[in-house]
């Protein structure tokens, strides 16, 4: 009886060391810390699940995370006054991810995540921020240089970069300056900005480095080195809400950089797929960042995109059609679909289509791929344009038989089967008539 009395004691006593604390702010693998800054500090650059459980605010202060870390934050709707900053100067890649957070930066704290190497080679950073608000930041809300896998997801950005910097005059809510990461890709959707969410627009991306880079603030990939510059696999800005944004002087989306120093363009800054998808009922300015002299003059436009009809820049245009073989009659016209990217959607510079027949005695087709049918037999079309071409086999058939100078209906048609049933019911109708007058 006494041992078994030992063992339960026992068990109480390690159950209660054991249980939550109610003062507890930040949970890790069942360990509680007061903040999420203790938490971070002991736990370092591993794996690991912050749960936060209630408000941090009042300390408005900057956390450090490691290299290496592979982080998931959830912040259970709480707000915190943090600035997240990531080493992106260590070989070891890093995660973030960021969900049901409010970041407030309380008007003093210059950016919400901030993940910057501009002097030597990067390590790679996955980041995902979902379900979050990020309001009241000074400077910008996300900077990121060597972000390789990017996920904006039902955010709302809010009054950040409300202050004129003298390195940066404008800015953004959200600006990836993508320095010696290859292929990144890139996801804003569902977000909407309002405010001061920057001077220039909300959103700037950017691949630095490369042949027309000849800025100073990024030596170890500027023009005459051999580092390979940034690289750019895709970016997607779609169903984003911009419409209670103030101030921004050009536009809602920036690809590129702004002008080097002495007044050109860094187009190779702006070499990169994008595709971006108005919010139905609003529009989305999409600005091309080009030489010093145009912007300035108000000569370089924003394109304008309305819901519904995306719009796409490739690097590497290939045509699609919905149609395969066609068969079509004798003096019909036939309009090809043919085109690049997502069916329906704006192209930026999209390449030249010319069309040709092999038989224009057969089917001949207009420069704007409208075939029209002359006799029967069978011809190919081709679509040519910078980087392909593309083909389609058209067979053109007799038009209806006609007889005595009149039509034939088509016994598969539905006239030709209204025709047929009429003339039956006439026939017995016919017959009935002439059976009642042989009896009567």
């Amino acid at each position: 009886m006494k041992r078994k009395m030992n063992f339960v004691l026992a068990f109480l006593i390690g159950f209660f060391v054991v249980m939550p604390s109610v003062n507890a702010k930040t949970t890790v693998n069942e360990q509680e810390y007061d903040t999420l800054e203790d938490a971070i500090n002991a736990i370092g650059g591993v794996e690991a699940t912050f749960k936060i459980t209630s408000d941090e605010v009042g300390n408005a202060k900057t956390i450090n995370i490691p290299a290496g870390a592979n982080y998931t934050i959830d912040g259970g709707n709480f707000t915190v006054n943090y600035s997240f900053n990531l080493d992106a100067t260590s070989a070891e890649n890093s995660t973030l991810k960021i969900m049901n957070l409010i970041m407030d930066g309380n008007n003093s704290l210059g950016m919400a995540i901030k993940s910057q190497n501009q002097t030597t080679k990067p390590n790679e950073l996955t980041l995902s921020v979902t379900n979050s608000t990020i309001r009241n930041y000074k400077e910008k809300g996300l900077y990121l240089t060597n972000i390789k896998n990017l996920l904006v997801d039902n955010v709302k950005f809010n009054d950040l970069a409300t202050t004129t910097q003298t390195w940066c005059t404008g800015d953004y809510a959200l600006d990836v300056n993508l320095i010696g990461i290859q292929d990144a890709e890139i996801t804003i959707k569902n977000s909407t900005f309002a405010g001061k969410s920057g001077g220039n627009s909300p959103i700037k991306v950017t691949q630095r480095g490369g042949f027309d880079d000849i800025n100073t603030d990024i030596p170890y990939y500027s023009v005459g080195h051999s580092n390979d510059p940034a690289s750019i696999a895709s970016l997607v800005v779609e169903n984003c809400d911009f419409t209670a944004v103030t101030g921004n002087s050009k536009g809602d989306v920036i690809i590129g950089s702004s002008p080097n120093t002495d007044g050109s363009a860094r187009t190779s800054a702006t070499l990169y797929d994008y595709k971006v998808v108005a919010k139905e009922g609003t529009t989305t300015e999409v600005y091309t960042r080009s030489t010093k002299e145009a912007e300035e003059s108000g000569a370089n436009k924003p394109f304008i995109v309305e819901a519904g009809s995306p719009l796409m820049q490739l690097t590497n245009y290939v045509l699609n059609s919905d149609d395969s073989n066609i068969d079509l009659e004798e003096n019909k016209t036939y309009q090809l679909s043919y085109y690049f990217g997502d069916k329906g959607a704006t192209i930026v510079n999209a390449p030249t289509v010319t069309f040709r027949s092999s038989d224009d005695s057969i089917v001949s087709v207009s420069s704007d791929g409208v075939l029209t049918a002359k006799k029967t037999g069978t011809a190919t079309i081709y679509a040519t344009y910078d980087s392909g071409e593309y083909n389609w086999q058209v067979n053109v058939v007799a038009d209806n038989e006609t007889v005595a100078g009149e039509e034939v209906e088509n016994p598969n048609t539905s006239d030709g089967v209204l025709l047929f049933l009429g003339l039956t019911v006439v026939g017995f109708a016919g017959v009935a008539l002439a059976y009642r007058r042989l009896h009567n």
